[in-house]
């Protein structure tokens, strides 16, 4: 309330600096290094929470108040942790969905799917709930296998 307040006062209706904004973000910046604290984190929690300290410690307000160039570093810091965390992951996920394994995969589903086990092939009508049903029952879902097809090329 009061930060809409003081933009319609002070910032002519616009979103310039606003202190009880500025405030607000950074009490959230303060749970955000929180969470990161927390090693119990996953590693899709880890990055989010990098995305979160981007957008708070590199965004607008950072920028007009601070030096763009140390923002820019962190920023770029902050990137290549986030890129770090997904190769990690992209690594243990490829040592499950090796080659022959999503081709088999690969070959299973589209059998399944020519046979109009989860609906008319071609038609509009798509039973997503057989779909889920059969991920449910395998272990793995169709984004997995998506997921698997482009990191292994195939």
């Amino acid at each position: 309330m009061k930060e809409r307040e003081y933009d319609m006062i002070h910032n002519e209706g616009g979103e310039g600096y606003n202190p009880y904004r500025a405030k607000r973000e950074k009490d959230e910046w303060a749970a955000t290094q929180e969470e990161i604290r927390q090693d119990d984190l996953t590693p899709q929690g880890k990055i989010d929470a990098l995305y979160r300290r981007i957008e708070l410690e590199c965004g607008s307000v950072a920028r007009e108040w601070g030096n763009v160039e140390t923002i820019d570093a962190l920023q770029g810091d902050l990137h290549s942790q986030i890129k770090k965390i997904k190769d990690e992951m992209n690594t243990e996920f490829l040592s499950i969905w090796t080659p022959t394994e999503t081709t088999e995969r690969r070959t299973e589903w589209n059998t399944r799917v020519k046979a109009g086990e989860f609906g008319k092939i071609g038609g509009k009508h798509v039973d997503f709930r057989a779909m889920r049903d059969q991920e449910e029952r395998q272990g793995w879902d169709l984004e997995d296998l998506k997921k698997a097809i482009k990191l292994n090329n195939l």
